[in-house]
């Protein structure tokens, strides 16, 4: 059974279909973790993260091709998450949610509050006070 896998294995690692399949997982995860590492920097967008990198623009879409989110809308989406978990977080109470929203990149507070209720249902004043506090 061992010299099965052993040989599937072999096979798999030649197959030039599943390297790039690897490949591109592979490179899909590194945007992924530079995108996490670098989310709270209000610069960070699909050029600077193919610059960052060294891939071109057109590179980085092909790679979220076939996610339901592009890469500026996944970036968009973890950044309005991690406002929530600073909203939820009882040490974050102090600071105000105009504060939280622009240390994870958002400029316009109206804006952010409109994207977060589209995102979770309601406003993020309403979303902190339901939660926090209770």
């Amino acid at each position: 059974m061992e010299i099965n896998i052993q040989m599937l294995n072999t096979v798999w690692d030649a197959d030039p279909v599943a390297q790039s399949a690897n490949s591109t997982r592979a490179r899909r995860l590194a945007v992924i973790d530079f995108v996490d590492r670098n989310l709270a920097d209000r610069d960070l967008d699909v050029a600077r993260i193919a610059q960052e990198m060294g891939y071109a623009k057109r590179t980085l879409h092909k790679l979220f091709a076939d996610d339901a989110e592009t890469l500026g809308r996944m970036i968009w989406h973890r950044r309005l998450d991690r406002c929530r978990q600073d909203l939820l977080d009882p040490a974050q109470a102090h600071r105000s949610i105009t504060d939280i929203a622009h240390y994870w990149g958002f400029n316009d507070s109206q804006h952010f509050s409109r994207s977060f209720k589209g995102r979770f249902g309601e406003t993020p004043r309403a979303f902190r006070s339901s939660r926090l506090f209770h």
